[in-house]
């Protein structure tokens, strides 16, 4: 048995053997396994080497239709939205990304009260990079560093946040469109 496989617009592109799914050099006229489809032919009816029908090319790609496109339309959507998500964090170490949240709490404690009771890990940060545990360096420095926290976790969040409206709106799309070639056509325009 064989499968033949079209490219994009119905053309065969390749017959392999299902056996072992080597590709079968067909277009050679002596070549043994050529031959063999021939007989095939004979048998079975002409082997149809016709572009298909873009309907009969979707009906091959997706046979649950119109919704199967769709479903992998929207898990393709899924995977391109993590893939965005994940950018925004790119080049910061597990270890630093989780404290982010953290850091972001004794920021706003701070900034609040001015005291590192509830910020001792900003405290250490600070009197690190001045260089000094005079409380007026280290008091300046952690603002400094606890404004930066809370600039970059907005920057971060409003970025997230855009992501996921996007991804919410490209899905409503998705699930509006009437055909395949609508589907397919939309997904490739899909961009973060």
């Amino acid at each position: 048995m064989y499968h033949i496989f079209r490219d994009e617009s119905g053309v065969v592109d390749a017959v392999n053997r299902k056996s072992d799914g080597k590709s079968v050099p067909w277009l050679e006229p002596k070549h043994p396994l050529t031959i063999e489809l021939r007989e095939w032919e004979k048998v079975n009816g002409k082997l149809n080497l016709e572009p298909l029908r873009r309907e009969e090319l979707f009906a091959l790609q997706f046979p649950g239709g119109l919704e199967e496109a769709k479903q992998l339309a929207q898990n393709k959507l899924i995977a391109l939205a993590e893939l965005a998500q994940e950018k925004l964090t790119e080049g910061y170490s597990s270890t630093e990304r989780d404290t982010w949240e953290r850091k972001e709490r004794e920021s706003i404690e701070f900034l609040k009260t001015k005291l590192f009771t509830l910020s001792k890990y900003l405290e250490i940060e600070a009197m690190t990079i001045c260089a000094s545990t005079d409380r007026t360096k280290v008091v300046a420095t952690a603002t400094m560093l606890a404004q930066k926290v809370l600039e970059k976790s907005d920057i971060l969040r409003q970025a997230s946040v855009r992501i996921s409206g996007n991804r919410a709106k490209y899905s409503n799309e998705i699930a509006n469109l009437s055909t395949i070639e609508a589907v397919l056509d939309y997904v490739s325009t899909i961009s973060f």
